[in-house]
């Protein structure tokens, strides 16, 4: 194919604004500092060219958010990707061909790349990206454990056998490590298979499309897991991991040896406080293949072709030019962040043919390991051909662990709990005492017969207008409040049940939206999930927070720090105690299935089995909102006068029989009212299974009706929908909410 003709190089002179990607963060002064000056050097030579960088808090890329960006074309000029991303992004025509832009002249470093890199960035001979990282897998290790078990960490494994030869001798420490770790869960395990079968020479995928692992080479590697995690017991006792879990494990010397890229050892000493002198890498072991994979940045189709220039020139300043950009060392380590191999190594062209480098001590320090600027011989689309070398220095890359390109993470939004009821009112400031005829006071009982003054009634009412109107003042911004938040809302939400969109024209729909809401399969699946969470949370957070309030009610001493240490969940913002119950119910690492462990229990999928997620719902919401109704039902029971108690035992009453005939009685009205509270609040619930189980949950287990309504609104774009349903639950909460008003009436009198 012909090369396309070069255009005319970027003038100097040029003026136009660039937006780029994953701009550092505030939080990463260092590593935004360091984007500043290499502005600010880009500009010495294109003045006139604004750099406009768009930062992200944490990951540069995550799935939904890029997908959704690509879906709505609002991707920046240049943007951040992964070398697995090109089809998405071509089918959502989102890149523009640069092939004419990149040459030897634009990017001087250009014969130096790793052509396979190149070759995963192009289709159809047209190149859509240029890189700027990427990494090997290989065999990752503990050099502390090594040593400990009397294995030499300048050695490592480099087959198979080897590797569960040192995994049993690892494991053999005790104290609960494990040798060797792999995952199962988050679609990783089968990541690492491939890795492992390309690594003995097999093949996932046949030349005829069809799957080729369940071959000889497929059977040994799932043998081998499986030997060292039942015959030799050198895998631990907790399974189903994901992405992080084998790292927290590592980090704090719980792990021996598993597979990973060298960006996972600056995760862990950049996010989990370890130390790089404590890890090693080595090649994948079976050595025949392994694979490789990537950052790159891509250029959005449809910018001018000044801007196509300056991205170019931007990107090959940034991360293609030796000795500038990332490349620029001495700057990065008078930054104080990580580096190690010497930049002669990463930044000069290996000749074909030119033998590999023996074993070496893994560097203390981890610096840019940037294969893809190496030529290698062997090297295989998807894979890398591994050397009889020894270990390789970790790479200091952007904190994206490589599991993560073929995963999808959800973020889930940060909800806040509605506010509760309006406090008491505001004191009433009287008015002045306004002008009145002068009258004598006489003592009481006496009456000399003088006139009475009476008042004109107009003058009475103007009075009272005058001796409220500050407290009226006050409350104006709560009535607007109020009706703007509350009234409106629910006026337009009935309104909005009955009317329909299409192409921005709104009309009536009349019961059609109730019709499609009452034929949707999930309405049912919503109701019923939605009534087995109340019932179970009636069974938990009704009783146990009552329970709670008769054992407190016994304590004479240090019970306002019992009050306190009982309210305190409620004090907690609910996203936080959820986010801490989901670490809990983690089936790797969480607290559930560690004490479970402890007294010889399987470990359950709390989370991920239809059988116990509702469940586990249940016990994260009672223990997250129990502290409010112990503090009434302790109150009431201070209520209850001593002498019933003592007469109940003076007829003999045991403590149960005093709790069903004279405490129960004594609070009925109290447990009547907190029993439909509880109602009405459990069959609005959405936050807990919104962020533990994504809301549907495993098999639509925990899809609940608010979850639903949140599903046509903001999934579906059906708002119609969503308003009937929304009608639909406001009519049912009506009924309970009414009889909470008249048992509340009943106590008040």
């Amino acid at each position: 194919m012909a090369r396309p003709t070069p255009p005319a190089p970027l003038d100097p002179k040029t003026k136009l604004t660039l937006t780029i990607d994953c701009m550092p963060p505030a939080a990463k002064k260092a590593e935004l500092k360091q984007w500043k000056e290499d502005v600010a050097t880009f500009n010495k030579t294109y003045p006139n060219i604004t750099i406009d960088g768009r930062s992200t808090p944490g990951q540069c890329l995550e799935p939904p958010r890029f997908t959704a960006m690509l879906k709505a074309k609002s991707q920046p000029d240049v943007f951040y990707a992964y070398f697995t991303d090109l089809d998405q992004v071509l089918d959502n025509d989102g890149a523009a061909d640069i092939s004419a832009y990149v040459n030897e002249k634009t990017v001087p470093a250009l014969a130096d790349i790793d052509p396979d890199v190149m070759k995963v960035l192009k289709k159809d001979d047209k190149l859509y990206a240029l890189p700027t990282s990427n990494y090997r897998m290989g065999l990752l290790i503990n050099r502390g454990l090594f040593e400990k078990a009397g294995l030499d960490p300048d050695t490592p494994p480099s087959t198979w056998e080897e590797v569960r030869e040192a995994a049993d001798k690892i494991a053999g420490l005790g104290k609960g490590i494990a040798g060797f770790g792999e995952y199962s869960a988050g679609n990783t395990g089968g990541w690492h298979y491939t890795a492992t079968v390309y690594g003995e020479g097999g093949e996932i995928v046949g030349p005829d499309g069809k799957a080729a692992f369940n071959d000889a080479t497929g059977k040994r590697v799932a043998q081998n897991l499986y030997d060292m995690r039942w015959k030799d017991d050198s895998m631990g006792k907790t399974q189903l991991l994901k992405w992080g879990d084998l790292q927290k494990q590592m980090a704090t010397d719980k792990l021996g040896m598993f597979l990973a890229a060298p960006d996972d050892i600056t995760y862990m000493v950049q996010q989990l406080g370890a130390d790089y002198a404590n890890f090693g890498m080595g090649p994948m072991p079976g050595q025949k293949a392994t694979l490789f994979g990537g950052n790159s940045y891509m250029i959005k189709k449809g910018i001018s072709s000044d801007k196509i220039k300056a991205a170019v020139a931007w990107l090959d300043l940034k991360t293609l030019s030796p000795g500038k950009g990332q490349f620029e060392w001495s700057r990065t380590k008078a930054d104080g962040l990580p580096v190690g191999p010497a930049a002669a190594r990463l930044l000069h062209r290996r000749r074909q043919g030119e033998g590999r480098q023996g074993a070496r001590r893994p560097r203390h320090h981890a610096g840019r390991e940037l294969p893809r600027l190496h030529r290698q011989p062997g090297r295989r689309q998807g894979r890398t051909a591994e050397g009889a070398g020894g270990l390789q220095g970790p790479r200091h890359g952007d904190v994206h662990p490589p599991h993560q390109q073929g995963r999808r993470h959800r973020q889930a939004p940060r909800h806040r709990r509605a506010a509760g009821q309006p406090g008491p009112g505001e004191p009433v400031a009287m008015a002045p005492p306004t002008s009145t005829p002068t009258l004598t006071r006489r003592p009481a009982g006496t009456d000399d017969g003088a006139p009475r003054v009476k008042e004109p009634r107009q003058g009475a009412f103007a009075r009272a207008v005058r001796r409220n109107l500050t407290a009226h003042a006050f409350l104006i911004g709560a009535v607007l409040c109020f009706g703007f938040f509350s009234w409106y809302p629910m006026v337009r939400e009935v309104v909005l049940a009955f009317q329909k969109t299409e192409n921005g024209v709104v009309s009536w729909a009349g019961w059609s939206n109730f019709v499609y809401v009452f034929n949707d399969p999930d309405f049912a699946l919503a109701w019923r999930n939605t009534a087995l969470f109340t019932l179970l949370a009636l069974l938990l957070g009704f009783v146990v927070p009552f329970v709670i309030a008769l054992v407190l009610n016994e304590f004479r001493h240090a019970r306002g720090y019992l009050r306190l240490l009982v309210y305190l969940p409620v004090m907690l913002p609910p996203v936080a105690s959820v986010l801490l119950f989901k670490y809990f119910y983690d089936p790797g690492h969480g607290l559930f299935n560690r004490l479970l462990e402890l007294f010889g229990l399987p470990a359950q999928q709390w989370l991920q089995s239809s059988d116990t997620a509702m469940l586990s719902l249940v016990i994260a919401s009672t223990w997250m909102n129990m502290g409010g109704a112990c503090l009434i039902y302790l109150a009431a029971l201070q209520t209850i006068p001593g002498e019933l108690y003592e007469a109940a035992e003076l007829d003999g009453a045991g403590l149960l029989r005093k709790i069903w005939h004279v405490t129960i009685p004594q609070t009925r009205l109290i447990l009547s009212l907190l029993f439909l509270m509880q109602i009405i609040a459990t069959m609005q619930v959405f936050t807990e299974p919104f962020l533990l189980t994504g809301g549907a949950g495993p098999e639509g287990s925990t899809t609940t009706v608010v979850h639903l309504i949140y599903q046509y609104a903001f999934n579906f774009n059906n708002y119609g929908a969503a308003a009937a349903l929304g009608l639909v639950l406001l009519v049912v909460l009506a009924g309970f909410s009414a009889a909470y008003v008249r048992l509340n009436r009943a106590e008040q009198e």
